[in-house]
């Protein structure tokens, strides 16, 4: 274990990590992005350039597609074998977020009129609107990221406590598992969240930090506490945490393909261009673009949400396998108790989904053993 920190300052957010989070979720995305602009210099000509997007974007629609229905499918599967059917996914929710994108699109092309002015753009280069689609989504990136780290750190400074050590050496002795967390220590959570109440996040290269919140270190005995560490660690096991940074590295790069569709409407309409005056191949492309891009946007934005469900779904069964589904439900359960501010809906159904989980798997353990 790792003891040599100050206490009074809490736990020191390393260099390397940074470097892992802005990597994944900065350079990615920047490589990606420049290497279209690089290819549209290269081909220089406008149709050819659109097709070119519109295959990548399939690509992307495919793969973001097949993600979304993989986890749903799963996820459903989970949800109709516990009877909690207000919690599988639906295709009205997917309207609904086409919906939400037409609103920021309207918004976008507000902003994109005021900032295509300052750059006068007059006309319709295409490695000129990727590049300001490209700047435009990676000052948005560095916004999200300076924020998440700001909060990380801030976090990080309220871990001065560690867990207790017999808890410590009693996981070294009975779960290797648990040398993937180099420092568990107790931190001041503040949000009413379950799944806040603890965590993990990367601590440098192979190093990761388990986060328990302080309540349950005064309301949980050492046995469920043992159950909610193990949670943590099926995170570290399924490479969660990496698998996220990728994800939101995907998610800028998309962002940059939305900001460019809207772009060109933008730049077509200030230069008074109407869809009859333009060619007809290029009208088809461009729709068909727009189609692709915010389609996959709506797939990748439910597949995230679906894929957070099942990342806690299978830590527990990481963690139940350890201890035992029985001991992990009557856990979970308990939590709410433990938090002082009540938590919100789909936080307590969700929480309800993952213990009626357990159970039923109890359930059958039962019967096969009899």
């Amino acid at each position: 274990m790792i003891r040599d920190y100050d206490l009074a300052s809490g736990v020191q957010l390393p260099i390397s990590d940074l470097l892992l989070i802005i990597f994944y979720i900065l350079v990615y995305p920047l490589i990606a992005g420049l290497s279209i602009i690089l290819i549209s210099v290269l081909i220089n000509d406008e149709i050819l350039n659109l097709f070119l997007l519109n295959f990548i974007c399939v690509f992307l629609l495919l793969l973001s597609f097949m993600l979304y229905y993989n986890s749903s499918k799963r996820l459903k599967a989970l949800v109709l074998d516990v009877g909690f059917y207000h919690f599988q996914p639906s295709w009205r929710e997917i309207a609904i977020n086409l919906i939400q994108q037409v609103y920021y699109v309207v918004g976008l092309g507000f902003l994109l009129v005021i900032i295509l002015r300052i750059f006068i753009v007059e006309t319709l280069d295409f490695w000129y609107l990727l590049g300001i689609a490209l700047f435009l989504s990676l000052v948005f990136q560095v916004f999200f990221l300076i924020r998440s780290i700001r909060s990380k750190k801030e976090l990080l400074s309220t871990a001065q406590e560690p867990v207790n050590q017999d808890i410590l050496e009693h996981l070294r002795i009975n779960y290797t598992k648990s040398k993937l967390i180099s420092e568990y220590r107790f931190a001041d959570i503040q949000l009413s969240s379950l799944f806040l109440s603890a965590g993990v996040m990367s601590y440098g290269w192979n190093k990761n930090i388990c986060l328990i919140s302080r309540y349950f270190q005064w309301k949980l005995s050492d046995e469920e506490l043992i159950a909610v560490i193990l949670h943590e660690i099926g995170h570290i096991e399924n490479r969660h945490l990496t698998k996220s940074y990728i994800l939101g590295g995907t998610e800028a790069f998309l962002r940059t393909m939305r900001i460019f569709c809207v772009t060109i409407g933008v730049v077509l309409l200030s230069q008074g261009q109407t869809i009859f005056s333009l060619n007809g191949f290029f009208v088809v492309s461009y729709l068909i673009l727009i189609l692709l891009v915010f389609l996959s946007s709506t797939f990748l934005t439910f597949f995230f949400r679906y894929r957070i469900f099942l990342a806690e779904i299978r830590a527990d069964s990481f963690s139940a396998n350890a201890i035992g589904n029985t001991l992990l439900a009557d856990t979970l359960r308990k939590l709410p108790s433990t938090i002082p501010s009540p938590i919100g809906y789909n936080q307590s159904s969700f929480l309800g989904l993952r213990v009626a989980i357990l159970r039923h798997r109890a359930k059958i353990e039962e019967n096969l053993s009899s």
